[in-house]
C-alpha cells in the first residue's frame, strides 16, 4: 500500500484527485485510457482515486491534482489558489501542447499547403501557464515531451503512454486465415483525423483495381467536418476512398466486433506537421491488441513502436503503402504471425496495469518532492523536433515573448 504519514503521525493513503477531460471521463475514450482504467489499478495498489472538477479539485484536499482539462487557463489564474492548496500538479497533454483551436485545422492545412503559424499568444500564454504553476508534465509521446522541454527547461517531463482500454477492445479467439484474395482494413479514431486517409488512400484504390478490399472507418459521430468542405464525416470518408469506404459511427460497445471483422489496421498520418508529428503510437497499439498487424507513417511514435515485419509494416509513400498492404492481402499465414506478435507486444507494454505502473512511480516521486518542494526529475530536449517553415515552439520564455 502507499501510504503518507498522516497529522498524527499514522498513515493515510496517497490521494489522487483526477480532473478530466470530458464531464463523463466513463464514456469519454481519451479520460478512460489516461485516467479510468489506470485508477482502478492504482486503487488496487492502495492509491485513493477521486474525480472531480477543476474548480471542485482545488477546494478538496490531496496530495497531486492530475489534469487532463485542457483549460491550462483555468490554472493559470487560479495560480495563487494552486499554491496555497499544496497539492502537486501533473498537467496531461494528449495532444502537441494542447488542443486549441488554431490546432485543430492545422494537419489538413499542412496536407494542403495552406498551413498558417499558430497564434503568438498561444505560446505566450502556455509558457506562463508552464512558469507561475510549475506543473509536472505528463506527455504522451518523446515529441511532445521535447516540446515542453523547449518550452520550459526547467520543468520536468514524463512520457506515459496511453494503456489499451481492454473493457473496449478485446480481440477475437486467434482463427486460421482465408486464403481469400480479398482483405478488409480498418481505421477507428476521432472524426478530426479523417483527413490522414489521404495518406494512404490511392494505394488502397490502386490495391481494390485487383482484388475485393474494403475499408471500415469508424469515427465518433456524423456531424459536420470543417474539413474539405464536406458536411457530414460520412461523406467524408467517402470523398477520400470512394465506394471501398464502409462508414460507422464509433461505438464503445461495437467497435472490437467490427475490428474483428478486419485483416489489418492502418494508422497514416501527415508526416510534414508536427501536430502529426507529435502523436503518440496509440492507433497503431489499438490495432495490433486486436490481434491486426498495422500499415503505419514513419512518425517518430509509429517508427519507434512497429518493428517492421514483425507486428506491422512502416510506410513512406504511397508505393510503400501499396507494396505493404498487397503484401498482407496475399498473405494469410503472415499478417496472422504478425498480429500475434502484436498482440503480445501491445498487452506487454501498453496495458493499464503497465500504464499504471509508471503512473504510480511518478505519484510516489512527486508527493515526496512536494513535501520538499523540490520537482523529481528533468525531460532533456535531444533535438529540433518541428518542422522548418513553422513556428514551432520557442526555446523558453525570452524567445516565446519575442514573437
Amino acid at each position: 500500500m502507499t501510504e503518507r504519514a498522516g497529522p498524527a503521525g499514522g498513515a493515510r493513503p496517497l490521494r489522487v484527485l483526477f480532473v478530466p477531460l470530458s464531464d463523463d471521463p466513463f464514456g469519454n475514450p481519451s479520460d478512460r485510457r489516461r485516467m479510468v482504467l489506470p485508477a482502478r489499478c492504482l486503487r488496487r495498489r492502495g492509491v485513493e482515486c477521486v474525480f472531480s472538477g477543476k474548480e471542485e479539485a482545488l477546494g478538496t484536499p490531496a496530495d497531486v491534482i492530475f489534469s487532463q482539462d485542457r483549460d491550462y487557463g483555468f490554472w493559470l489564474r487560479n495560480a495563487a489558489r494552486l499554491g496555497r492548496h499544496g497539492a502537486a500538479l501533473v498537467f496531461s497533454f494528449s495532444d502537441l501542447l494542447g488542443y486549441e483551436a488554431p490546432s485543430r485545422a492545422h494537419h489538413y492545412a499542412a496536407y494542403t499547403g495552406t498551413a498558417r503559424p499558430f497564434p503568438p499568444d498561444h505560446w505566450r500564454r502556455l509558457i506562463a501557464f508552464l512558469e507561475q504553476c510549475r506543473p509536472h508534465v505528463v506527455a504522451g509521446s518523446r515529441l511532445q515531451a521535447e516540446a515542453i522541454a523547449r518550452l520550459a527547461p526547467s520543468l520536468p517531463v514524463e512520457v506515459i503512454h496511453d494503456s489499451i482500454d481492454t473493457d473496449v477492445y478485446h480481440p477475437p479467439p486467434a482463427a486460421a486465415e482465408s486464403a481469400d484474395r480479398g482483405m478488409t482494413l480498418v481505421w477507428e479514431g476521432c472524426s478530426d483525423n479523417l483527413p490522414y486517409l489521404l495518406v494512404c488512400a490511392e494505394a488502397i484504390r490502386r490495391i481494390a483495381r485487383r482484388a475485393p478490399v474494403r475499408v471500415l472507418v469508424a469515427t465518433t459521430e456524423e456531424r459536420r467536418n470543417e474539413f474539405m468542405g464536406t458536411k457530414s464525416n460520412r461523406k467524408l470518408a467517402e470523398m477520400i476512398l470512394g465506394e471501398i469506404a464502409e462508414f460507422h459511427v464509433w461505438g464503445m460497445d461495437s467497435i472490437a466486433g467490427l475490428m474483428s471483422r478486419a485483416h489489418a489496421g492502418i494508422a497514416p498520418l501527415f508526416t510534414d506537421c508536427p501536430f502529426a508529428l507529435a502523436k503518440p503510437p496509440h492507433k497503431a497499439v489499438i490495432c495490433n491488441s486486436m490481434r491486426l498487424p498495422v500499415v503505419a507513417s514513419p512518425v517518430p511514435a509509429y517508427a519507434e513502436y512497429v518493428e517492421d515485419g514483425l507486428n506491422g509494416f512502416i510506410a513512406a509513400t504511397p508505393a510503400e503503402w501499396e507494396e505493404r498492404l498487397d503484401f498482407l492481402r496475399r498473405n494469410p499465414a503472415a499478417r496472422a504471425r504478425m498480429g500475434e506478435y502484436g498482440r503480445r507486444k501491445a498487452a506487454e507494454g501498453f496495458s493499464p496495469e503497465a500504464a499504471a505502473e509508471r503512473l504510480h512511480d511518478l505519484l510516489r516521486r512527486l508527493a515526496g518532492a512536494a513535501a520538499g518542494g523540490a520537482h523529481p526529475s528533468l525531460y532533456r530536449s535531444t533535438s529540433n523536433w518541428y518542422t522548418q517553415g513553422w513556428n514551432g515552439p520557442p526555446r523558453g520564455r525570452d524567445e516565446g515573448r519575442s514573437r
